[in-house]
């Protein structure tokens, strides 16, 4: 927290001196602040992105879909999810797995699994995190059957199970 603090006093700096921070510089302040759970300040640094003209990317729209998961927020990581495209991003599988991952851990996994399917209607491609995921949600609710089918799919594109998956099973 205190390595947080200081990083963001080093911004105010920057910006009072009429430097504008580098989108590395906003990502690596937002992860600090998701880090320590304070969403709302990473939030206020994704507005003071924009204020100053410097364009979120893919890596800073997934922290903040993580970290909302992470939060049991996953209706807001939801909405700013179907708010990338608007706004010129094209979820990469990093962002859907995040939400996949949020969905299942907060009961959704039906949502989850229509995430995949859009995921794959959208030509991004799921890797063996994305199906670990929502193999851990079918598992959760019992749905066995259901989770060795996306075993059979995600070795029907190439994937391998990985030890996660069977430990997971």
């Amino acid at each position: 927290t205190k390595c947080v603090h200081r990083a963001m006093s080093l911004l105010q700096g920057m910006v009072s001196s009429k430097l504008t921070p580098s989108l590395v510089t906003y990502n690596e302040l937002i992860h600090g602040q998701c880090k320590v759970g304070d969403l709302d300040s990473a939030f206020k640094l994704l507005d003071l992105m924009t204020e100053n003209k410097v364009v979120p990317d893919h890596w800073t729209y997934g922290v903040l879909v993580d970290s909302l998961c992470k939060k049991n927020r996953v209706e807001e990581a939801r909405l700013l999810f179907d708010s990338l495209k608007e706004k010129g991003i094209q979820p990469n599988e990093v962002i859907y797995t995040a939400l996949i991952d949020g969905f299942c851990k907060a009961g959704k996994v039906d949502d989850g699994c229509s995430l995949l399917e859009k995921m794959q209607n959208e030509n991004c491609l799921p890797n063996s995190s994305t199906y670990n995921a929502l193999i851990n949600g079918l598992c959760s609710e019992r749905k066995l059957k259901k989770a060795l089918q996306l075993v059979a799919d995600m070795e029907k594109v190439g994937l391998k199970p990985t030890v996660q998956t069977y430990t997971i099973l």
